[in-house]
Formats: structure tokens, C-alpha cells, sequence
């Protein structure tokens, strides 16, 4: 029997977020995914900066030391009307905390986390609220309600650091204000909007991002400043491939309010929505022996045959 499009969306959704296929198809009969966008967004713009931010600080500080080919230490992502559930990978917990706890370093000048991020405990499961905004994320893993949040081991931590989530729970530290100011600034290659969309719409599609990691344990993911991100990795799925596919799950989906313009050319491993931008990199060459991906293979292919070529030329000459 052939599949209803409500069906087929559900499928996607799923194979997206994870979220399980009966959450799915509610999303599906209530309008909340189609074809163009089979994974809702966040329903307002501050819970899209919360996610964002959220995003921003697992790729700076999980960088390269995410495992089992889980990107930004998240299993599954199932939205919620009020938010977003998250199912983080249980070896990368504790880091996965310690990325999003906000922390004041002094001898860095700054806070290190989500500013505004503060913990509790409520109904079996870890929220994780912004002061002032209603926006939440949840951390549902099973047992997390034993977790003593305090305990939460930070592999960066510095000697004079405060945990400002702990020491000032009910009001936000001076440099959390200001963090947030500048997360809110427009610059050049920079629309904190466009940007909110996407960084929130990758954590929202943890199975299709993890695309990148399926053969190898070795992606990498840092960003420059605010104004983009990039994800690096050996083998896994083509580059552009995946672009393409997280494309159609409307990653790069222009909000019809926007005023956005797609771009005039095709931009390849690159994902723009108007001047922000995620960069796909599959960083395959030669001299890795551990890679033998067909990227690699046609990398080495061409290099050899370019080589050949020169030697040929020399020896008519």
C-alpha cells in the first residue's frame, strides 16, 4: 500500500530528529510538518536564539572530542510546542553540560555556556530555562533525575572560574548581558536571525547531521565567532550529498516573512540562509591511511593521472 504524503512527512521527520514515529505522525495530522519543512521549528524567536546559542556552544566545546559518531552529543530531538527534548548520548553527557552550563572565566574575560542558562529538575527530566525569555530545552535521559547537576565536571575549567548558573540563579551576570548583546548584533556575513534558524534547525535534526560521522569516529566542529559553523569530517557522506539532503528537511527554508532571497548559484557543501551559513567540510585526502572513501580514491585517482601526465610531457621533451 502506497504511503499518504502525511505518512511520508512523518517517515522524515523521524529520520531527521529521531523522535519516535507516533510523535511524528501527531506532528504530521496537525499541520506542524510538510513536505517543504518536516521538522517544525521553533515556535518563537527567542526559543530559536536559545537553540542556537545552545548549538554554537556544543560545536565550540566539543570541537573534535565527539564519540560513536554522535555530532554535538545528541541521540534524538523530539519538539515540543514550548521547546525542545533532547536525548543526549550518555558517554558525552557530562560534556554536553559543561558546554551549555554558563560559566565566568576571568582570566578569559567572558562567560563560557549558554548566557542565561540555568538548570533545575521537574518532572523526571532536566530543564534547561533562559532567565527572561520562557525559552527551555529539556534533557530526557533516562535516570537523568538522579544527576546532581553540581557534580558536572568541566575539562576546561579554570581556578578563579564561578559558575554563574549556580552563584546567581534568579539574575543574569554583567557579561551574560553583554554576551547576549553581541549574539543579538548584526555584522557583516552575519544575520542573527537567518543564523537562529539554522544553527536551531541543525540541533533540531540530529540523525541527518550524524550522516557525517557514519564511518568514521573523526568529526569536528568549530565556528568563527558568531558568524558561521562548520562541520569536518573523514568519509562519512558526501559533502554535498548531505548538504543536499538536509536542504530538503528545510534546513535552508526561507520564512515566507522574511524577505530572505535564496542564493543566485548553487553553493554546494555550503548552507546559506541570506548571509549565514553552515560549511559541510569532507576533509578526505591523501595521506590519511585510515580513509579509503571514494572522495579519497577519486583525490588520489586525479593526482596520480595529473602526475603521470607531467611525466609523460618531460619525457617527450
Amino acid at each position: 500500500m502506497a504511503l499518504t504524503n502525511q505518512q511520508r512527512v512523518a517517515h522524515e521527520c523521524v529520520c531527521a530528529t529521531g523522535t519516535s514515529p507516533e510523535h511524528a505522525r501527531r506532528l504530521a495530522a496537525t499541520g506542524l510538518i510538510t513536505k517543504t519543512q518536516p521538522v517544525p521549528d521553533a515556535a518563537t524567536s527567542a526559543q530559536r536564539s536559545f537553540e542556537a546559542y545552545a548549538t554554537h556552544s556544543l560545536a565550540e566545546a566539543l570541537h573534535d572530542k565527539q564519540v560513536d559518531r554522535i555530532v554535538f552529543g545528541i541521540i534524538s530531538a523530539i519538539p515540543r510546542p514550548d521547546g525542545l527534548d533532547l536525548e543526549a548520548h550518555p558517554p558525552m553527557l557530562n560534556n554536553v553540560l559543561a558546554a551549555l552550563l554558563p560559566r565566568y572565566q576571568p582570566e578569559y574575560g567572558g562567560v563560557i555556556g549558554v548566557p542565561g542558562l540555568r538548570p533545575r529538575h521537574e518532572n523526571g527530566v532536566l530543564v534547561l530555562s533562559q532567565l527572561g525569555t520562557g525559552a527551555l530545552l529539556r534533557i530526557v535521559n533516562k535516570n537523568i533525575a538522579n544527576l546532581d547537576i553540581r557534580a558536572v565536571r568541566y575539562p576546561d575549567r579554570e581556578p578563579r572560574e564561578t559558575q554563574v548558573w549556580l552563584k546567581q540563579p534568579d539574575h543574569l551576570h554583567p557579561r551574560e548581558e553583554d554576551l547576549l548583546e553581541t549574539w543579538a548584533l548584526p555584522s557583516l556575513g552575519n544575520n542573527p536571525a537567518a543564523r537562529n534558524y539554522l544553527y536551531s534547525r541543525l540541533l533540531r535534526r540530529p540523525r541527518l547531521v550524524a550522516r557525517t560521522g557514519t564511518c568514521r569516529n573523526s568529526v569536528n566542529s568549530y565556528n568563527h565567532g558568531f558568524e558561521d559553523m562548520v562541520l569536518e569530517y573523514c568519509c562519512g557522506e558526501d559533502d554535498e550529498d548531505l548538504s543536499n539532503r538536509l536542504r530538503r528537511s528545510g534546513l535552508d527554508y526561507i520564512p515566507e516573512e522574511s524577505g530572505w532571497e535564496p542564493p543566485e548559484e548553487d553553493t554546494g557543501a555550503t548552507i546559506l540562509l541570506d548571509e549565514s551559513k553552515i560549511v559541510l567540510r569532507q576533509n578526505c585526502r591523501p595521506g590519511l591511511d585510515h580513509c579509503s572513501c571514494p572522495k579519497k580514491m577519486r583525490y588520489e585517482e586525479s593526482h596520480e593521472r595529473f602526475l603521470r601526465e607531467l611525466r609523460e610531457e618531460a619525457a617527450r621533451k
